[in-house]
């Protein structure tokens, strides 16, 4: 099961990743992919920090399938935004990239044995789906 830093090493390295491609794909060098990763490295934990494990069943709203989803279309409406002012780029920048550490974290929650709720207290894991399509199919 990940933890922290495995958590914080993933989101640095598709955070980072993805700023680094789009760098290249704009032709330019700048250092927007390791300030990227930096602030990913900070905020992927930011789900954990809201609802901290002090229960078994600790994930709750903000470790929600629904919460994620909104956070993901939070990122995708910052990333169709074209910003004018610079304090606009710098504060879309650091959105998006707390949306995408935000993601990181969850999508790594969702794989344990435990999963991530629809929206409160029940509970969806991924392998759990998989199962239950193997079986129907094998119907």
């Amino acid at each position: 099961m990940p933890n922290g830093n495995t958590h914080r090493l993933i989101a640095a390295l598709a955070v980072g990743g993805t700023s680094l491609a789009n760098d290249a794909s704009q032709g330019e060098v700048t250092g927007q992919p390791l300030l990227s990763a930096s602030i990913a490295v900070l905020l992927t934990n930011l789900p954990d920090m809201i609802e901290p494990a002090i229960n078994p069943h600790y994930r709750q709203f903000f470790h929600s399938i629904v919460f994620g989803s909104l956070v993901a279309s939070a990122g995708i409406k910052l990333y169709q935004w074209q910003p004018e002012e610079d304090w606009e780029k710098v504060f879309r920048q650091i959105l998006l990239v707390g949306c995408g550490g935000y993601l990181v974290c969850l999508i790594f929650d969702s794989f344990t044995p435990r999963g991530l709720p629809m929206i409160g207290k029940n509970r969806v894991s991924p392998w759990l789906i998989l199962v239950v399509e193997q079986e129907r199919a094998e119907l």
